[in-house]
């Protein structure tokens, strides 16, 4: 019923056509197969302007103020906190049937109190994986709170997973278990529990035991003292065989130096949101997507990504708290 043919008039209609000429190119790293796509469409997402002052200059494009007469919008009611969703199809999708699930009220992009909803999506929507980005990673409307859809399989990490190999037990019980990816990054946890409320406690816990940032450390932006709201993070949750799982990738750097560069042909269009720290590296620009070498790709994921020193203090604050329970 999503797919309504107004929904995908204009500019829906023509994105979604042009997904069909997507490229793409991947490469095996450790236990993962990396993938690049070239996306053209995409680029009003990766160039987004994310800082206060842009924001406040526009007019919010997920309110009903800001979306085009020809935009379908479904209403949802979280059965887990009763929080209203609008249901509706991205215009800039990454992939087929790929919705934006944004809060029926204009109020900041931030997972607390919302991570009860998005486990309730996984219910609702089996097929898929419902991802977070957080207000400095990958969110191009900090200033609305939303969710993202797509259907399961796409991410390579949802494939790392399924194989059972790539991470490392921190914590493990008949509940609740939670790994940390050792594969390709540090500071991803990966939560698995046929219970909410294990699940809600874990990833709770994750977060609470989070940096909060108190410097903007965005090249283009000036320093401010003022903290962040949250941990930096992105969060993909779905469920399978009666279990949810949720992958919590924990952030240090919003986008990669590289992103920045000032030099002719040595910047890098890549603004990492959920779906690049789960392996899937998207851009664009087309010579991005052709002279970015593997090696490169590989490390602006560990550079945008937990370093080590933190990820060790979570995983023995982990050990330690749920450990002795």
């Amino acid at each position: 019923m999503y797919f309504d043919e107004l929904a995908l008039e204009k500019r829906a209609f023509i994105n979604y056509g042009a997904l069909e000429g997507v490229c793409k190119k991947g490469v095996t790293l450790g236990e993962i197969e990396l993938e690049f796509h070239f996306n053209p469409a995409r680029v009003r997402s990766v160039m987004a302007k994310v800082d206060e002052a842009s924001i406040k200059s526009r007019q919010c494009f997920l309110c009903p103020e800001g979306i085009g007469a020809e935009q379908l919008t479904t209403d949802w009611i979280s059965p887990a906190t009763k929080n209203g969703y609008w249901f509706r199809v991205n215009p800039f999708p990454i992939f087929h049937k790929h919705f934006t699930i944004s809060a029926n009220v204009h109020t900041k992009q931030q997972i607390a109190g919302r991570y009860g909803d998005m486990l309730a999506l996984t219910d609702v929507l089996p097929n898929y994986v419902v991802f977070y980005n957080g207000p400095k990673c990958g969110a191009s409307a900090p200033d609305h709170f939303h969710f993202q859809a797509f259907p399961k399989g796409h991410l390579p990490v949802e494939k790392m997973i399924s194989r059972k190999c790539g991470y490392k037990r921190v914590i493990e019980s008949d509940k609740c278990s939670v790994y940390e990816i050792d594969s390709y990054i540090r500071g991803g946890y990966v939560i698995v529990s046929q219970y909410i409320e294990e699940m809600e406690e874990k990833f709770g816990f994750i977060c609470d035991n989070g940096t909060i940032h108190t410097t903007i450390k965005e090249p283009d932006e000036k320093p401010v003292e003022s903290p962040e709201w949250e941990p930096r993070m992105n969060v993909v949750s779905w469920k399978s065989e009666g279990k949810y799982t949720t992958i919590v990738f924990c952030r240090e750097m919003s986008r990669p130096l590289c992103f920045w560069d000032e030099r002719e042909g040595f910047r890098v269009f890549i603004s990492p949101g959920t779906v690049e720290m789960g392996g899937l590296m998207l851009t664009s620009d087309l010579n991005t997507f052709e002279n970015t070498t593997w090696k490169l790709l590989s490390s602006i994921l560990e550079e945008v990504s937990l370093q080590g020193k933190e990820a060790d203090k979570i995983n023995i604050l982990l050990k330690n708290h749920f450990c002795k329970i």
